[in-house]
């Protein structure tokens, strides 16, 4: 992967990509995959922070060390302050992925720590924080919490976007970011979390193609 080059594609390179059984792409040498990953950002697969080949084969080495297919991976991967991490529900697959991950629960709180929910009839209640419980196999339960006075105190309600607008889910993704950090250190492999280490979250930040479905395929294979 490191001697691949980010320059046009040759003859070679436009070499039929091979399917395998189930129906994933499978690229033979580094320039079926350099085609491939081309095509793919012509069709706007990837994050818009991958906006380079050389972003997205960064992304995708990221990808191929957490052990699941690349292709999948790389949707919940995005470059952030330069550093390639991870976000939304990615580390929690990759906690799963592991089968050690005996329970599992997330959930947002009022004042009185109460989970916010039908049953409790406080759907309209002011949200206290985010509680994130877990357990591994062999290890004890914990709970994992991040509240709003957590996020002031980051000066995090104070910058605008996704803490502002989308309180709730980022102090769930926070709570389920540290859990996930904590207890399944070996399963995200020292990849940031963008939740946890820079308060981001890319998907939240971005908006979609404007482009029609028919308009990106036409796009992408005129390779």
């Amino acid at each position: 992967m490191e001697n691949i080059e980010t320059t046009q594609p040759t003859q070679q390179a436009k070499s039929i990509i091979t399917v395998n059984e189930n129906q994933g792409l499978v690229a033979k040498d580094n320039s079926e995959l350099l085609r491939m990953i081309q095509v793919m950002m012509k069709g706007q697969a990837f994050p818009k922070s991958l906006d380079t080949e050389a972003k997205v084969i960064a992304a995708w080495q990221v990808a191929a060390s957490l052990k699941i297919p690349p292709a999948v991976a790389i949707q919940n991967l995005a470059i952030v302050n330069g550093s390639i991490c991870m976000w939304g529900q990615l580390p929690k697959a990759l906690a799963e992925a592991t089968g050690e991950l005996e329970e599992f629960k997330l959930v947002v709180i009022d004042e009185k720590q109460d989970p916010i929910c039908l049953e409790n009839k406080n759907l309209n209640a002011p949200v206290w924080g985010a509680v994130c419980v877990i357990k591994r196999k062999g290890r004890d339960r914990n709970e994992y919490a991040f509240t709003v006075e957590d996020m002031k105190r980051a000066n995090l309600d104070k910058k605008q976007g996704p803490w502002k607008d989308y309180t709730k889910i980022m102090l769930m993704r926070r709570a389920m970011g540290t859990a996930i950090k904590f207890e399944f250190p070996d399963a995200v492999m020292g990849v940031p979390i963008a939740e946890y280490d820079f308060h981001q979250a890319p998907d939240i930040k971005e908006v979609g193609p404007t482009q029609s479905k028919a308009e990106m395929l036409k796009k992408a294979f005129a390779v």
